[in-house]
Parts: structure tokens; C-alpha cells; sequence
């Protein structure tokens, strides 16, 4: 077989633009696409939200709501089933699996939770707090209140109420 030096370009050509194509299927152009868990782009009510890669250095001031009842035994954002009676929120955009102090600023209560859903979507919210962490901040009564929210990074002995085990 005698190939011209077009035909050697041609093939050439459509080879590099098979695997370029290819390649595109394998990759998320939708920010979550780093390999870091928690982190993939998402819509809701047609606005989309991508979450940070990190929660490093994050605080925010805000307000905080708490979902209970109507969620309980549903499936989570990270794929658990959600126990309104654990320590765990929702939260737009840090990454699934961070751990947050959440402090209210109108009583200096303060307790840290798991992020393992997403929301709460609703404009003026920050964070979604499961009932037991609303508990214990006081903020079941009332159903909102401001509070801070500081990422506390890799708190790796947190127990399920919340609180942590020896130094």
C-alpha cells in the first residue's frame, strides 16, 4: 500500500480528532470534574450552583432554618438517608462532607455539624440545619435565626451528636 503525504495528513488529522473527541466525554466541565468528592455542579429552579473544591478559610453570616419531619428517611445529597436526630445540615455550596461550627449569633450557641445535603433553597438562607442541631441552637421554635458559619476543615472525631472525642 503507497500512501501520498495528504492521505498520511488526512489520516493523521481525523486520528488526533477522534481521540480529542473522545477525551470529551471523560471529562465535567461543570467544576466537579477535580475529583473531589461533594463538589459536582448542579441546578435547581433553574439556577445552578457550583461548590467550592474547598471549604478552607470559609465564614459566612447568614440565616440558618432547619428542616425535620417531612425529610426524614430520604435520601441525601451524598447518598445517605437523612436522621432529622443526627448532626448534619444542608448547605448550598461547600463540599459534601465538610464539618462547620454553626453559631447563632443572638444567643452564642454554637455546634458543629456535617454537611451532607443540598440547600436550602430558599434566597435569604445559608444553611439548613437537621432538627436536632436546630435544637440545640434554639432555633426549632422559632424556625430561623442568624447565625455564623465557620468550615472547621478535617475534624475527623466527631461523633454523631456532634460532639468530640479526645484530643
Amino acid at each position: 500500500i503507497s500512501f501520498t503525504f495528504a492521505s498520511f495528513c488526512r489520516i493523521t488529522a481525523l486520528a488526533v480528532l477522534s481521540f480529542s473527541l473522545a477525551g470529551c466525554g471523560l471529562m465535567d466541565y461543570g467544576g466537579g470534574g477535580s475529583g473531589t468528592r461533594g463538589t459536582k455542579t448542579y441546578t435547581v429552579r433553574g439556577k445552578t450552583y457550583r461548590p467550592y473544591l474547598s471549604a478552607d478559610g470559609y465564614r459566612e453570616d447568614g440565616v440558618a432554618s432547619w428542616y425535620g419531619r417531612d425529610f426524614h428517611g430520604k435520601t441525601t445529597a451524598n447518598g445517605e438517608t437523612y436522621n432529622q436526630y443526627a448532626m448534619t445540615a444542608a448547605h448550598k455550596i461547600l463540599p459534601l462532607g465538610t464539618q462547620v461550627r454553626v453559631t447563632h449569633l443572638g444567643n452564642g450557641r454554637a455546634i458543629i455539624v456535617r454537611i451532607n445535603d443540598r440547600g436550602p433553597f430558599v434566597d435569604d438562607r445559608v444553611i439548613d440545619l437537621s432538627r436536632a442541631a436546630a435544637t440545640r441552637l434554639n432555633v426549632v421554635g422559632p424556625g430561623t435565626a442568624r447565625v455564623r458559619v465557620q468550615s472547621l476543615g478535617g475534624v475527623d472525631r466527631m461523633q454523631e451528636d456532634g460532639d468530640l472525642t479526645g484530643a
